[in-house]
């Protein structure tokens, strides 16, 4: 059996980590920002909706505003997929 890829990144990932050594300054312990060129996922219906419900649970307990973004794309895509297919 021949694997098929379901996802592709491109382009530059950049990621950032930053670590407060000092409890005194105000801010998060760490902080962890990504940029990510593009990403091409290959899903079925299925795959999308699953990948949507596990989204929507992860922004329900965190404050990533990316995220919510992200939620909103697949949105559009399976809007898309499912009226113009």
């Amino acid at each position: 059996m021949e694997s098929v890829p379901i996802a592709i990144a491109g382009g530059k990932l950049t990621v950032t980590v930053t670590i407060k050594q000092n409890d005194q300054v105000s801010g998060p312990k760490l902080n962890v920002e990504g940029f990510l060129g593009s990403l091409h996922l290959l899903l079925s219906p299925q795959q999308l909706g699953s990948l949507l419900q596990l989204a929507r649970e992860v922004a329900a307990q965190s404050r990533w505003n990316i995220l919510c973004i992200f939620i909103h794309a697949l949105y559009i895509i399976q809007y898309l997929y499912m009226h113009y297919t």
